[in-house]
């Protein structure tokens, strides 16, 4: 994966989770091969700013001061989580 090989040098992705991320991706491709859309976002891939919390992710709002494992998801993430439980 491009993050993996390029990261190291960039350090622009704070916490990956690539098992779920193919797993979600593996899900999203079987829906649409059935003719399912989740939502205008189907199919699209994306990162989310680490400032946003997505549950079990390291946010570090790009300070040592805020750098914690979010316990629950941030406002931003909600509505991906919130179609993600749709599987």
């Amino acid at each position: 994966m491009r993050i993996e090989k390029h990261n190291p040098a960039l350090n622009a992705v704070v916490s990956v989770d690539f098992d779920r991320a193919l797993e979600l991706a593996e899900a999203a491709a079987a829906a649409l091969r059935c003719g399912e859309i989740w939502d205008p976002r189907h199919g699209v891939p994306m990162t989310l700013k680490d400032g946003h919390g997505g549950t079990g992710l390291r946010m570090s709002v790009g300070t040592a001061q805020f750098d914690r494992v979010a316990d629950e998801d941030g406002t931003g993430s909600s509505g991906v989580s919130s179609l993600l439980s749709l599987l």
